[in-house]
């Protein structure tokens, strides 16, 4: 079980380390809004063992954050540097980050790349079985705690779904 919360911890720490609209009327803050975009597309498929490698991928996710959080306010965070600080150190807010979740999960197959990391611990039957068991509400749960920089094993309800999802898949 231990090495399970080992992985799953690791792969969410990964994930989080990945470094309302404004009014697009003008020809200057549409512009402003492409520039960010793509600055921050370009940091999320560049980051090391990100689970953004297609910059498509990466522009779909960027673009969902920045009308999600705003302009105005993704450009406080990028004052404070998003990528170079990942986004755990970040002072969001959790409608904010409950918008970055939503871009990843909306954008990236995070199931695919938590299999992928936990495949090499475990085998990929099993990382499957315990990525399907453990569902996707569940994914985007560690990795909005990852990001926030709460702990999930702290909570009895998520090891008791590691439990019975481990057990399920025979890891133990």
């Amino acid at each position: 079980m231990y090495r399970i919360l080992t992985a799953l911890t690791a792969s969410t720490l990964l994930l989080s380390a990945c470094g309302g609209s404004s009014d697009a009327s003008s020809d200057n803050a549409s512009g402003q809004n492409e520039e960010m975009i793509s600055s921050l597309a370009t940091e999320l498929a560049s980051e090391p063992d990100s689970p953004i490698s297609d910059p498509e991928d990466a522009r779909c996710a960027a673009e969902k954050m920045v009308d999600g959080i705003g302009a105005d306010r993704m450009k406080e965070l990028d004052d404070s540097s998003l990528t170079d600080v990942g986004l755990g150190s970040l002072d969001l807010t959790d409608s904010e980050i409950t918008v970055v979740v939503d871009a990843l999960s909306e954008c990236v197959d995070l199931n695919a790349f938590m299999v992928a990391e936990l495949s090499g611990q475990f085998g990929e039957e099993a990382a499957n079985c315990l990525i399907d068991e453990l569902g996707d509400d569940f994914v985007n749960q560690l990795m909005a705690a990852g990001i926030s920089g709460d702990d999930p094993t702290a909570q009895p309800s998520f090891l008791e779904k590691m439990t019975t999802a481990s057990t399920t898949c025979g890891i133990g």
